[in-house]
């Protein structure tokens, strides 16, 4: 059996993460529970996510992210991006005025070196009343 190349360990979906002067992130709008929209189609300002990884490998890499929609078609493709062989290694991943057009669960996959693709998570998006808590 292959030894793993990475450890998952967390995924985060929001509208923005932004990294300060002294290296700390700040998470925007996470979204918990799912995205909840008043009407679909919905253009959204921006979508974020943050995907946290140990990694199991001294040498450099490259990674893949995707987004698939409930329908199978693509809502963020990042392809082939260069992954510095740290020990604990954040991907940051967003998209400008992303348009969810489709109610359902989407699904997010990630594939690491020569590994194959993995489902890493996903997250719903429903219409309805947005209300606060």
């Amino acid at each position: 059996m292959a030894k793993a190349l990475y450890k998952l360990l967390s995924v985060i979906v929001c509208d923005d993460v932004r990294t300060e002067v002294t290296k700390k992130e700040i998470l925007i709008g996470v979204y918990s529970d799912g995205i909840v929209v008043p009407k679909l189609p919905a253009i959204l300002t921006s979508l974020f996510f943050r995907v946290h990884l140990a990694l199991q490998m001294q040498e450099q890499a490259t990674f893949s992210f995707q987004v698939l929609k409930p329908s199978g078609q693509s809502l963020l493709d990042t392809g082939e991006q260069k992954l510095e062989p740290r020990k604990n290694v954040v991907l940051a991943m967003g998209l400008q005025g992303p348009n969810l057009d489709e109610a359902g669960k989407y699904q997010m996959f990630l594939r690491v070196g020569n590994g194959r693709r993995q489902m890493i998570g996903g997250f719903n998006v429903t219409e309805g009343p947005v209300t606060s808590p």
